[in-house]
């Protein structure tokens, strides 16, 4: 078939053996391998944060275990000292003195401004709220019927689920820890975080990841438990009301119900915005939840360089090709038009007519030139046998 080929298809065929398709076939696995090497240090970015991230939840959650702790003995030798003179061998919160008030708002107080929480609050064993640090309207309030006092009251420290409360009008997690008195539990410490103390963990430095990085909270059935940093899900109004469906929320459902703590898990998938991403995903303790953290960003972001690389890559090879073709055209012009006018004056010489006049590429040099050469002293030498 390719004896058939004219020249200039030939030279254009050659060239695009020699150069072009090596260029092509270097181009394509540098791409690849410049994806490969991009998609691997941004799964190794996004795993790098959610380990810092989780180590800081494993940490702030057990910190304040061992607050509460702290915190609930302190309040117990209050109480206690309120009753030292009495002959009672029971407790009651109303006979606290306004001196141990006082001492409760200068623990407590230390504690909140130390620690950083949002408020605390006391309950006495029957879950009626007798003291709180900064949200005194809820003094009297019955919260009996919360699963984090009812465990507490028992006698087990626990974090309650993230739950919306109508007295702070926000969501919080409530940390409850019993009372002891005569060995014997009269009442809770509480402590109470708000949501964005959450958030505050969740997103603490994702911007350093690229602008279209983002962190969340997800439970199993895809509720949101913290706000995200991107789309329309940006406020605490939003958490514990509006849910997502992804490809990582629905892997982490079967996780979280399994109770496997350790899962990490990365893929390329749409996030709750649709848009391509590259994401981290696993299981992480919430208090004593199980709950998912997310940590993404767009492809377009992470593959950038690659995109880039892609595109100059393929202007490069549309470059060659046109120069290789334009090449092919001049040097083939180069051969086909001496050959074709050598074909020429041959017809006529063939024909009987010796009287053409030759006088072109008689002073090229190459192998063209000196077939002209040839075709001149032909004729001129039959023109004398003639």
């Amino acid at each position: 078939m390719v004896k058939n080929l004219r020249i200039f298809q030939k030279f254009l065929v050659m060239i695009l053996v020699i150069s072009v398709v090596p260029l092509i076939l270097l181009s394509v696995t540098s791409y690849y391998l410049s994806k490969t090497a991009v998609q691997t240090e941004a799964y190794n970015q996004n795993k790098i944060f959610f380990e810092l991230t989780r180590s800081q939840f494993n940490a702030y959650f057990f910190e304040r275990k061992g607050d509460a702790k702290v915190i609930s003995q302190e309040v117990a030798l209050i109480l206690s000292e309120s009753s030292q003179e009495s002959t009672e061998t029971s407790f009651n919160f109303a006979d606290i003195t306004s001196e141990k008030r006082k001492k409760l708002d200068s623990v407590l107080k230390t504690a909140l401004k130390e620690y950083g929480y949002s408020d605390i609050f006391i309950t006495d064993e029957k879950g009626k709220i007798v003291y709180s640090v900064a949200e005194k309207s809820i003094e009297g309030s019955d919260c009996s019927h919360r699963e984090y006092f009812q465990r507490a009251i028992r006698g087990e420290l626990n974090w309650s689920d993230l739950l919306y409360s109508d007295v702070y009008k926000c969501n919080v997690m409530v940390l409850s820890s019993p009372i002891y008195y005569e060995q014997s539990i009269i009442g809770t410490v509480n402590l109470v975080i708000f949501g964005e103390t959450l958030d505050n963990i969740v997103h603490d430095g994702i911007d350093q990841l690229g602008k279209t990085a983002d962190s969340y909270l997800v439970s199993s059935d895809g509720t949101l438990y913290s706000t995200t940093r991107l789309g329309e899900f940006t406020s605490q109004d939003v958490v514990l009301k509006k849910k997502i469906d992804t490809h990582a929320q629905k892997v982490l459902s079967e996780k979280i119900n399994t109770g496997d703590k350790e899962f990490v898990e990365k893929g390329i998938y749409k996030d709750y915005r649709g848009e391509r991403v590259v994401g981290t995903f696993g299981v992480v303790q919430l208090g004593d939840k199980l709950v998912g953290l997310i940590i993404e960003q767009d492809e377009a972001e992470a593959f950038d360089s690659v995109y880039l690389l892609r595109n100059l890559l393929l202007i490069l090879s549309v470059s060659v090709i046109v120069i290789a073709i334009l090449l092919g055209l001049y040097f083939s012009k180069m051969i086909s038009n001496p050959l074709k006018y050598a074909s020429e004056i041959t017809k006529r010489i063939a024909s009987g007519d010796l009287s053409a006049k030759i006088d072109k590429y008689l002073d090229q040099k190459d192998e063209t030139g000196l077939l002209i050469q040839s075709i001149n002293n032909m004729q001129n030498n039959l023109r004398e046998i003639v």
